[in-house]
């Protein structure tokens, strides 16, 4: 029989797991499209514009995760679906990134990032 520190350890991981299965179907509703995890060779994969390597280029395939303010927001700034996107560099906290988008630099906030979803292109000429 396990003890009750065990348990309870046991019961906040269980927590905690099911709480990130839910988060990412939840990613996954919001794209609407098969989102991966970026890692080395996942070029073609579906993942939020935060997990784009620095000197790496994406497009733009869906802001759905943006309520309707940041939407317009980013769209003002040019940030719309099917743009191409190139990380430049982060700030030395890593939070915000900057990014080249239409001939113009941005600093996007993590959490703004978070929301922007792109496709990983092979094409980093």
């Amino acid at each position: 029989m396990r003890g009750t520190k065990e348990m309870g350890f046991l019961r906040r991981l269980s927590a905690v797991l099911d709480e990130e299965k839910r988060a990412a179907a939840k990613r996954t509703e919001i794209c609407g499209l098969a989102v991966e995890n970026c890692g080395a060779g996942a070029f073609d994969a579906v993942v939020d514009l935060s997990r784009l390597p620095i000197g790496e280029r994406a497009s733009v395939v869906s802001l759905d995760g943006l309520n309707a303010a940041e939407k317009r927001r980013m769209l003002g700034m040019g940030l719309a679906v099917g743009t191409m996107v190139e990380a430049l560099y982060k700030s030395p906290s890593g939070d915000p990134t900057a990014y080249f988008i239409r001939g113009t630099v941005l600093a996007l906030r993590l959490g703004d990032a978070k929301k922007i979803w792109i496709r990983h292109n092979n094409d980093n000429a």
